[in-house]
């Protein structure tokens, strides 16, 4: 079905109240909608696993809307979209520095983008050092929100600059 939409002429409008309602259906095909979705339980990890090109299409044409990295943030913490976090850390730094700082420093948006570095981090933390885009992503994420004056990334900045300070790997300053 996902596959399908693209060769629709039909899903490829690019403007209008219908482009925005073929934006609601793809995301929502993708399990990334205001409800949730029961897409992401632990048994969907081997099938989102062989997704990561489709969601990063998702997330370079639909994510800079403030709702939908939202709402792909939540999804990405669930437990079947575990392969998806590190390639997403991208997806969503690049996200963020393409809204206004006004669209950026939404409360709902900024909780679940803080979630999902947490997430990522205190269960893959290891991983992220070894992977040069996924680090330099979280690095620019939770730099960008320090300067906002976030105070829930405060916690993680201090691990993540105490880990980098330990880690021999090519490191990115956090601060």
């Amino acid at each position: 079905m996902i596959a399908h939409t693209d060769i629709l002429p039909e899903w490829k409008k690019t403007e209008g109240e219908q482009w925005y309602d073929l934006q609601k259906a793809k995301s929502a095909l993708l399990g990334i909608h205001e409800r949730g979705s029961k897409l992401g339980v632990a048994e969907d990890r081997s099938f989102l696993a062989k997704m990561v090109d489709r969601y990063r299409a998702w997330a370079q044409e639909y994510a800079a809307d403030p709702w939908r990295l939202r709402s792909f943030c939540y999804f990405v913490q669930k437990p079947g979209s575990f392969d998806l976090r590190l390639p997403a850390l991208s997806w969503i730094r690049d996200a963020l520095k393409s809204l206004t700082a006004y669209r950026a420093t939404d409360e709902q948006l900024v909780t679940e983008i803080v979630a999902f570095c947490v997430t990522v981090w205190y269960q893959q933390s290891q991983a992220v050092l070894a992977n040069r885009e996924a680090r330099s992503a979280l690095i620019e994420i939770v730099q960008y929100l320090s300067g906002l004056q976030v105070q829930e990334i405060k916690e993680l900045k201090a691990d993540l600059e105490a880990a980098l300070a330990q880690s021999p790997a090519d490191n990115t300053s956090s601060r």
